[in-house]
């Protein structure tokens, strides 16, 4: 009889934990459910101020490249006019070397800008 009460009492304390690990994980599951949701909303949030600041930083760049082809036209209708009036004279070409080193430096401003943009949105 010891056995059978030893048996039944081991089924009896199975049966408790067996109860109780269930009643916590019930109760635990719908907490975990929600952090996931709640860090799902984060993320969604922070992958739309991204995709906001990546339009910015596009809509930089549209712009500095609009000036930059204004630039190089305002270069060529400079270039037009002061060749015919100098005469082919070294001065004439100094300045368009100049004028191509600057052109050069914002061309690389405007695609340095560009690459960086690009590394963001991929991250």
């Amino acid at each position: 009889m010891s056995k059978l009460c030893s048996l039944a009492l081991r089924s009896f304390y199975l049966f408790v934990f067996s109860s109780f690990l269930v009643t916590i994980f019930s109760f635990s599951m719908p907490a975990l459910a929600e952090t996931a949701e709640d860090r799902i909303g984060k993320l969604e949030n922070q992958l739309e101020q991204a995709l906001k600041a990546i339009e910015t930083l596009q809509d930089k760049v549209g712009e500095q490249d609009k000036e930059l082809d204004q630039y190089k036209e305002a270069v060529q209708s400079s270039v037009s006019r002061i060749a015919p009036a100098a005469g082919g004279s070294g001065n004439v070409s100094q300045a368009m070397e100049e004028m191509e080193e600057r052109m050069v430096s914002l061309e690389d401003s405007v695609y340095e800008m560009d690459e960086k943009v690009g590394s963001r949105a991929v991250v």
